[in-house]
């Protein structure tokens, strides 16, 4: 993460290794940028809850080889509940009314997709809702 579009040393605010899928830091983009060379950036806030970091803002890179959406765009055939602490499905698509609880390591059949304010949520083959994160959950 760096203070201006202009990535240099003493810009750098932080740096953030390289993850397992359900480490990976999360941000939210919050408008972009573009460098002298006119290289695209995003202008973050930074969401990791438990980090140091939590609340920062700042620029990161927009190559796709370092970033990518938190949340699935299509929907997978099967995912995998790859959370510790498990996933829950949910009637609503706004993740209330709860009617089950899938466990780590579970795998589950996707019916589609539905969009939700800035999210996206899986529609399971029974027709409950799940979250689309790629760190609570993974294609199969």
């Amino acid at each position: 993460m760096y203070r201006d579009v202009q990535f240099t040393k003493q810009n750098r605010r932080h740096w953030y290794q390289r993850q397992p899928q359900t480490k990976r830091p999360q941000f939210v983009v919050t408008g972009y940028a573009r460098t002298k060379a006119g290289t695209l950036r995003y202008q973050i806030h930074d969401v990791n809850h438990h980090s140091a970091t939590d609340g920062q803002r700042g620029y990161i890179t927009a190559n796709s080889k370092f970033v990518m959406p938190t949340y699935y765009q299509t929907a997978p055939k099967r995912i995998k509940v790859i959370s510790p602490h498990g996933v829950n499905a949910y009637r609503q698509i706004n993740l209330t009314q709860k009617k089950r609880h899938y466990r780590v390591g579970t795998t589950i059949t996707v019916k589609a997709i539905k969009s939700y304010h800035l999210t996206t949520r899986l529609v399971l083959s029974n027709g409950t809702y799940i979250t689309a994160n790629k760190i609570l959950v993974a294609k199969k």
